[in-house]
């Protein structure tokens, strides 16, 4: 309902109103509930009947003051909405007895002190009968009514640590004030408004909705003053361990042995690699059979003579086999069909020719592009870098040349050069033109002359905004030749292509084949195996012998596989924490995982001494390997837009601050997730971005522009992922997601590791001078006992330091935006509970004049 239906409501009734004299409705409260607050309350601000409780019990209240006596009081109304967020207490008292005294003017809506002369009959009301009401079932908003009289105050939206006595109430003295500013009435008493806090807004003008505005907000560590860190004496060491890292976790895609050795074996690839490979095979026997009958049927072709005893159909357009490769995101499919074609079907070259699109290049994907990329690998198959011969070149257009020479009358040995310069040029022009068509006569040329089979890849379309127009492409281009297409994509993208109705491969019943994601773990092992065979096979006397390390150079280091393998190994395998921070760190994108293995194994902060002597003796700190994670090129966490860490606690916007916003975020996708889960849905967590939007500004009061920005940050760190992938702005008026591996990954280490939050404490801006001076203190204190022989003590002011950084959170986004409403916030409600839990703020004994900072 909009406000103009709920005004034309207000008319009528306005229309249908007994007079004022009419004293069943003036002088008594249930007539004048019944005939004008119930239908003022339902049919013009919209609040449903089912929802609203009518003399709902409402603790104890004094109501007799000489006698002191106690009785337990009735609320008259708990308005809640539909999701069963209270909103409002009311009181309603009969017509005939105003709240305050009507002025002859119609002055409309007015803001009044709630204490103030002109409240002073209803101020007793609120204070002595409705107090019981605003503490048993907390609305947002309490309001005094005869019905023709609205009061409007705040409930447990005032602002923190304000006093109700000391706040103002929104005031309409008559019927007619209400139709004079009747907008701002539906805006301040309807259930839309509610949601949207108008009535906060309008009586504390100076708070930002949701948001808290702190322009001079200060940080524990100033910006610039980050500690760099560095190698300390050991940068040989390092650059052996690069050398040594960049072999064996670099990218393998064009190389052949790695591919080999690296690539994670299961029993679902294996399957999958033996039936592509007999398809090959199956394809290949086709084409060997039906070469003998090229030349008749092409004089058949050219002559347009029939010749009923010459097949030409042996082996006709789109008679090979199609294939669609699914797997979960990062399950290996690209390197899979590398190394099924280049090591087991390209053994046999002169038998195949491949032909491999990457459709991630080519966004957005352009259909003519991609034939012509297509063209340009057939024709370099073929015939090498040089291009074809002229024999060649009237073979792959021989019906166009017969069709010219016959018109000329002359023969191929009459024909002038200059005759075949011009129609070389024609076919080249033809081919510009028309790259589709080109592709399939040099496929045809392939088939039929050179006998080698057609192997057409379709790759990486997962990311693409139209990936349906990509496989419309792969369909078509499978129709014109003869050939093995192989089309793969992640399962979610097949399932969004269903969703969508354009599934046109699964209309040509393809192949299927799946592969899973292999763990993390098995994934670095087989990239450790790889490094020993390297270094194995490394020429003799290459390794450096007499590097020295630490201080005093009192380490000695020899680039052996042995050794160096165990410190790889040691580092990446040893904990199953790290393995599973890695990977979902990487939102199990095996790229990524590699990059951050070397990352941690290669970063400052894991000491070459700890490398050597956690061989034998210890393993790697989790803080140690959570800074190479979270601050690789300094001391103090330095947010940059290719990290891949953030600081859920809170989002900036400009001078605003969102405390816990990102966080509220991520519990609530979560949630949702874990939910689908028990129901057994198919892909779960993925929640409509406009759902979202209505819910943060309904249950925090954050607007719906500053969570929109906040969602476009969480997508772009991919700490969330839409529905479509290519919509990262959530364009689509349908755009829907949920969260990623990563997110996940940092709601967890903000519950449970105190280095995360400490690192968040010392950058993250400051709104409040209390808070930013105790925990200035606290970080200096736990930088003071950073000292061999008191890491107990360290860690127990670390988390001093979490703590008080969390308080000073909850408090903020108390103040700014309390969570209302009931089942749907309570996975964020749930969240704050488990963070108070985690980290509880210790109290402090330190000097006030904090000490110098200790660079050590």
């Amino acid at each position: 309902m909009g406000v103009d239906q709920a005004y034309e409501e207000f008319k009528a009734i306005r229309q249908t109103l007994p007079p004022e004299d009419d004293l069943p409705i003036t002088d008594n409260e249930a007539c004048t509930r019944v005939h004008l607050i119930d239908p003022i309350l339902t049919r013009v601000l919209g609040w449903p009947l089912e929802r609203m409780a009518v003399e709902a019990a409402g603790g104890e209240a004094s109501h007799d003051a000489p006698t002191h006596r106690q009785r337990e009081g009735r609320v008259d109304y708990v308005v809640r909405d539909h999701d069963g967020a209270c909103w409002f207490v009311i009181e309603a008292k009969k017509r005939s007895k105003p709240l305050l005294s009507p002025l002859h003017t119609t002055p409309g809506f007015q803001v009044l002190k709630l204490t103030g002369p002109v409240l002073k009959e209803c101020w007793p009301i609120i204070d002595v009968q409705m107090t019981s009401y605003l503490g048993k079932y907390m609305p947002c908003f309490g309001a005094v009514t005869t019905g023709e009289q609205w009061v409007g105050f705040l409930g447990t939206l005032r602002p923190a640590n304000v006093l109700l006595d000391s706040t103002s109430a929104i005031v309409f003295r008559s019927l007619d004030d209400i139709e004079k500013d009747f907008e701002l009435f539906y805006e301040t008493f309807g259930i839309e408004g509610a949601q949207q806090r108008s009535l906060l807004h309008r009586l504390s003008p100076v708070v930002v909705r949701g948001l808290v505005r702190a322009p001079q907000a200060r940080r524990v560590v100033p910006p610039g003053a980050e500690r760099p860190v560095d190698y300390q004496g050991a940068k040989d060491f390092h650059n052996d361990l690069r050398q040594a890292m960049d072999a064996a976790f670099g990218p393998i895609r064009t190389d052949r042995n790695a591919l080999a050795a690296c690539f994670v074996e299961s029993r679902e690839s294996r399957d999958a690699s033996s039936r592509l490979e007999r398809m090959a095979n199956e394809l290949g026997a086709a084409l060997r059979s039906a070469v003998d009958h090229y030349q008749p049927a092409v004089e058949g072709e050219v002559d347009a003579v029939t010749a009923p005893n010459v097949d030409i159909d042996e082996f006709r357009s789109g008679d090979g086999y199609i294939a669609r490769l699914l797997g979960e995101k990062s399950s290996g499919k690209t390197v899979f069909l590398r190394r099924l074609f280049d090591l087991q079907l390209m053994s046999r070259r002169d038998r195949v020719v491949l032909l491999w699109l990457d459709a991630e290049h080519l966004a957005p994907f352009d259909p003519a592009l991609a034939s012509r990329r297509m063209l340009e690998q057939i024709r370099k198959e073929l015939f090498g870098d040089e291009g074809p011969s002229w024999e060649q070149f009237r073979e792959v257009y021989h019906r166009e040349w017969k069709q010219q020479v016959r018109l000329v009358g002359l023969t191929d040995q009459e024909v002038s050069p200059e005759m075949r310069q011009g129609f070389v040029r024609l076919q080249q022009e033809t081919e510009a033109r028309d790259p589709e068509d080109a592709l399939r006569r040099y496929a045809e040329f392939s088939t039929r002359t050179c006998g080698r089979l057609l192997c057409l890849v379709v790759d990486n379309i997962d990311h693409l905004e139209h990936p349906e127009h990509v496989v419309e492409w792969a369909v078509a281009r499978h129709l014109s030749m003869f050939a093995m297409t192989t089309v793969a994509m992640e399962d979610a993208t097949l399932w969004r292509l269903r969703r969508r109705g354009s599934d046109q491969l699964g209309d040509h019943q393809p192949e299927q084949f799946w592969l899973p994601r292999p763990e993390v773990r098995e994934v670095v092992k087989n990239r450790c195996e790889y490094l020993r065979k390297l270094l194995e096979g490394a020429p003799p006397g290459t390794a450096r012998t007499k590097t020295t390390l630490g201080r005093r150079g009192q380490w000695r280091w020899s680039v052996s596989a042995e050794d160096l393998v165990r410190v790889v190994s040691t580092v990446l395998l040893e904990q199953e924490d790290i393995a599973q921070w890695i990977g979902q760190l990487c939102n199990y994108d095996l790229r990524e995982v590699l990059d951050v293995c070397q990352q941690i194994v290669l970063s400052p902060h894991v000491r070459a001494e700890g490398l050597l002597t956690m061989q034998t003796v210890q393993k790697l700190s989790r803080g140690r390997v959570l800074r190479t994670l979270i601050a690789p090129k300094s001391e103090q966490f330095m947010p940059m837009p290719t990290g891949r860490v953030i600081n859920v606690f809170g989002h900036w916007i400009g001078p605003d601050f969102a405390p816990l916003l990102p966080a509220r975020i991520l519990a609530l996708l979560r949630a949702r997730e874990d939910e689908d889960r028990n129901h057994r849905e198919p892909f779960p967590g993925f929640i409509a971005v406009f759902e979202l939007l209505e819910l943060f500004e309904r249950a925090t009061a954050v607007r719906r522009a500053a969570t929109l920005e906040t969602l476009h940050y969480l997508s772009t760190m991919r700490i969330v992922e839409p529905f479509n992938p290519a919509d990262q702005a959530f364009k689509d008026p349908d755009a829907r997601l949920k969260i990623t591996p990563r997110g996940k990954l940092h709601l967890d280490w903000a519950l449970r590791e105190p280095t995360y939050v400490r690192l968040m404490a010392e950058v993250d801006p400051i709104v409040t001078d209390s808070a930013y001076r105790d925990l200035l203190r606290r970080w200096q204190a736990f930088l003071d006992v950073l000292k061999p022989g008191r890491e107990i003590e360290a860690w127990q002011l670390e988390r001093g330091v979490a703590g008080a950084y969390v308080g000073y959170l909850l408090e903020q986004a108390d103040t700014s935006s309390p969570l209302v409403g009931s089942d749907e916030v309570e996975p964020l409600r749930s969240f704050e509970r488990d963070v108070r839990r985690a980290w509880p703020s210790a109290t402090l004994s330190i000097p006030q004049q904090p000490p110098p900072i200790s660079r050590e």
